[in-house]
């Protein structure tokens, strides 16, 4: 799963010089931006501009990144230990819907007696409205 951002990079002439007032980039302002977002996981998707027609042409750029999306899962040692507390149980490859016994963790889907070796949990999502 990704999460995407539109930005609109607002770059003033090359020529001129920035105020110290300024909200727009620079040159160098805009480079270090755009290396601090692929250090941070973001990939630059598409860009575009953008024309307005009044009584002059009007530009605007912008920029599509997308990153994937941080993961939910948490150590099992946080997870609740309430009886029947139902949640999404992961180890290693293998990822269950599962719940607490008051004992251990087990997998919703087995009939078995054996504890699933959960390390990993995250919430259950919210079920969908009809209008979904």
């Amino acid at each position: 799963m990704f999460e995407y951002r539109v930005f609109v990079p607002t770059l003033p002439p090359r020529e001129c010089r920035r105020s110290p007032n300024s909200p727009v980039m620079d040159h160098r302002d805009m480079t270090y931006w755009l290396n601090s977002l692929a250090e941070t996981g973001w990939d630059l998707v598409t860009a575009g501009t953008t024309h307005w027609v009044s009584d002059s042409v009007q530009t605007q750029d912008w920029w599509v990144f997308k990153r994937v999306a941080k993961s939910n899962w948490r150590k099992i040692e946080t997870a609740p230990r309430e009886v029947e507390f139902r949640c999404i149980l992961g180890h290693g490859s293998s990822v269950v819907t599962g719940y607490w016994d008051g004992k251990g963790w087990r997998n919703e889907r087995s009939a078995g007696l054996k504890y699933f070796p959960a390390t990993h949990w995250m919430p259950l999502p919210d079920m969908p409205t009809v209008d979904d």
